[in-house]
């Protein structure tokens, strides 16, 4: 089972903010491989870092890229020797079908773009509640691992479905799922990726039941407790 560091976190207090370059770098630093991260887009078109919506100048995806202090996503992707990175890309709520869809498409060209002058670098996983914004990616780019955000694993049809379109990954709430819904996802074809579990006891017995990911506040706590 792989640990992936929630927006950069390394468990204690101290610890540099969430979703930002130095954050990446302690990862990195204390051996974790693998991390989640949030992305917006801006209103023109620039794909930021930070997981609310909310910034002190106002909405992030109604401002321009000058008037939002958060880092840009090709500079945390840059940021630190990582095999995996997780994008979750955020679409406001209230967004249209056409709206989730573009910005999925915008990502995708976003992360082509970042990619096409790189021999190597991490992984790059995207994920997103929106299934317009992950069929978007999806079709865009055939080759990036995509997975589509839930609280609760949908049923056998919907879970076919997204094999059947060429999903990578399903991401559930870790509290929500058992060893038979672990083995219905994988039945589907689908890597199971749970979200956010800071019990290393929960973490343990869904390892047990054959998770692929975890993605923790406490990645250093239950790479111990794995560990040992």
């Amino acid at each position: 089972m792989q640990i992936w560091s929630h927006r950069g976190r390394t468990d204690g207090a101290g610890s540099p903010a969430d979703n930002t370059p130095d954050a990446l770098t302690l990862v990195a630093a204390l051996g974790l491989v693998a991390v989640e991260i949030d992305t917006w887009r801006t209103a023109d078109g620039h794909f930021v870092v930070g997981h609310d919506r909310d910034t002190p100048a106002g909405l992030v995806d109604t401002l321009e890229r000058a008037a939002v202090s958060r880092p840009d996503l090709a500079d945390l992707l840059d940021a630190a020797p990582l095999d995996t990175v997780n994008v979750e890309l955020k679409v406001p709520p209230g967004a249209t079908a056409r709206e989730g869809a573009a910005l999925g498409a915008a990502l995708a060209g976003a992360l082509g773009a970042w990619t096409a002058p790189r021999s190597r670098g991490p992984e790059v996983v995207v994920s997103s509640f929106s299934r317009a914004a992950t069929d978007a990616v999806a079709a865009a780019a055939p080759g990036l691992p995509v997975s589509l955000l839930c609280s609760d694993p949908p049923g056998p049809e919907r879970l076919r479905a997204l094999g059947d379109d060429g999903y990578w990954g399903l991401h559930a709430r870790g509290t929500g799922l058992d060893g038979a819904e672990i083995e219905a996802i994988h039945a589907a074809g689908l890597a199971v990726v749970a979200w956010t579990v800071n019990d290393p006891d929960l973490a343990v017995r869904l390892m047990d039941a054959g998770l692929d990911a975890v993605i923790t506040d406490v990645p250093l706590a239950l790479q111990q407790r794995i560990g040992g």
